[in-house]
């Protein structure tokens, strides 16, 4: 029995040392398989997912969470966290609008151009987006109506 422990054991470094020095050939032949099994190399996909986030999900939930902020940025303004933490930090660690210090950052950018002009805190973001779209009659008139109603 020990005899054929040894001899698997040495096999398998055997194995190990080939696809070592075999590297191109290995990967081509994984592509290979991939490619003539792509439903069950899913599945597969699929199944080490489901494995590593009931592993560990508060660690699985993290990452989803930063990885998703990523794909946003990037998709959406064509920056990265990066840029993002860079802008803050020419404004003084500030929303741009309000001047808060503490606060979540959201990157404003205009719609009609996609260009991101700033990091600012929600409520200024959400304040900002109605600004831009709403005439400036109906600004005039809620202008009024405020100061009418603090009389």
């Amino acid at each position: 029995m020990l005899c054929d422990e040894v001899k698997l054991e040495k096999k398998r470094e055997r194995e190990r040392l080939w696809r070592e020095n075999n590297r191109d050939r290995v990967r081509a032949s994984q592509e290979k398989w991939r490619l003539n099994n792509l439903e069950e190399d899913r599945a597969n996909k699929r199944r080490h997912a489901r494995k590593a986030y009931w592993d560990n999900p508060e660690k699985a939930r993290a990452y989803g969470r930063a990885q998703g902020r990523r794909l946003h940025l990037k998709r959406k303004y064509g920056i990265c966290e990066v840029d993002v933490q860079w802008l803050l930090l020419q404004q003084g660690g500030r929303c741009a609008v309000c001047q808060t210090g503490d606060f979540k950052p959201n990157v404003d950018h205009c719609h009609v151009s996609g260009r991101v002009r700033g990091v600012v805190c929600i409520r200024c973001n959400t304040l900002v987006g109605y600004l831009e779209t709403t005439p400036p009659a109906v600004l005039c008139a809620a202008t009024e109506y405020i100061k009418s109603c603090q009389n």
